[in-house]
């Protein structure tokens, strides 16, 4: 939980590779939230219109987020490093 009140979760593997993350409150700062993977995010959004839903899947990144009256709710995962057995549904 951050001083603000948000909450992030990180998802890791075995060997602490984070995989996923997601997020609810205020919008967290995706630039050190998606790290290397920011730049692919940065791209994939400038096709992206709608300011209160975002949904981008390319071969590196899987993203949603939405804008909601009292914050944001999203979450991102890297396909290519999803642990055998898990659901990027379950990642909330």
């Amino acid at each position: 939980v951050t001083s603000e009140g948000s909450k992030i979760r990180e998802y890791a593997a075995k060997d602490g590779t984070v995989f996923a993350v997601a997020w609810e409150g205020r919008m967290p700062d995706l630039h050190v939230l998606l790290a290397s993977h920011y730049a692919e995010y940065q791209q994939a959004t400038q096709r992206h219109a709608n300011r209160r839903v975002l949904s981008i899947s390319t071969p590196g990144l899987v993203m949603s987020a939405m804008k909601l009256p009292r914050g944001f709710v999203g979450s991102a995962h890297v396909p290519a490093l999803l642990p055998a057995g898990t659901s990027p549904e379950g990642l909330r």
